[in-house]
């Protein structure tokens, strides 16, 4: 498996700032639905690279011992025999690891009402724009929160075009002093945007049980994303 070195982030991003451990990265994947109810997710995880060094190295060796070459979530089934063990050998990396989930979720169905968007919520280009740019608010508002301070470079997968993904971290960089890099990479070669799918596929799955259980309620229960040991992360919905 190849990985996003150190050394790469670190001159994406300039070179060290403060030491290695004032800089956070923080991947983020998006999933969705083709079948209603349609929910639109975009997920992660934030942590030091220290601590990504960890979890990266444990999920290389699930996937040598699940005998895979890289985890996606909706293609377990066709990879290895026990899907769900597969998936509970995944999750508790991440839950016996220090990564802080992040993410946020909206309902397709709502983002297409003619009435939807305000001044404090601008209605964007397409529920992926929307989403991808809520979750860089609540990574804003996250690090801001643990590590004040603390320059963020972010790893996202490419689930749209460049120019939206780019778009929408420009937007967040202006308000959020602490963004300072982008790339956008394949989750297929980067272990770390394999721990993002899964997040932001249980995501969107917990928030599509919600809305066939009861698609009326108007206090919804919040669905829950696989996060670190004590660590209580942040999602947005």
């Amino acid at each position: 498996m190849t990985r996003l070195a150190i050394a790469e982030l670190m001159r994406a991003i300039g070179g060290p700032k403060d030491g290695i451990l004032a800089v956070l990265r923080a991947c983020v994947d998006a999933s969705w639905s083709d079948q209603p109810p349609r929910v639109m997710a975009a997920a992660g995880y934030v942590a030091t690279l220290d601590e990504w060094k960890i979890v990266e190295d444990a999920w290389d060796a699930a996937l040598q011992y699940w005998n895979i070459p890289y985890f996606h979530l909706c293609e377990l089934r066709n990879m290895v025999g026990d899907p769900d063990l597969c998936e509970l050998c995944f999750t508790n990396i991440i839950t016996d690891s220090q990564i802080a989930p992040i993410g946020a979720a909206l309902f397709t169905s709502d983002w297409n009402r003619p009435d939807w968007g305000d001044d404090r919520t601008v209605r964007l280009s397409s529920p992926y724009e929307q989403c991808l740019d809520l979750t860089f608010k609540v990574i804003g508002e996250y690090t801001n929160a643990t590590y004040p301070g603390r320059k963020v470079a972010i790893l996202c997968c490419l689930d749209s075009t460049e120019d939206i993904i780019f778009s929408a971290f420009r937007r967040s960089a202006k308000r959020y002093q602490q963004f300072d890099d982008i790339a956008i990479k394949s989750s297929k070669t980067q272990t770390a945007m394999q721990c993002a799918d899964l997040g932001a596929g249980v995501l969107r799955r917990g928030w599509r049980a919600i809305a066939a259980a009861d698609p009326a309620a108007e206090d919804l229960p919040w669905a829950e994303i696989p996060k670190g040991n004590g660590v209580k992360g942040r999602t947005a919905f």
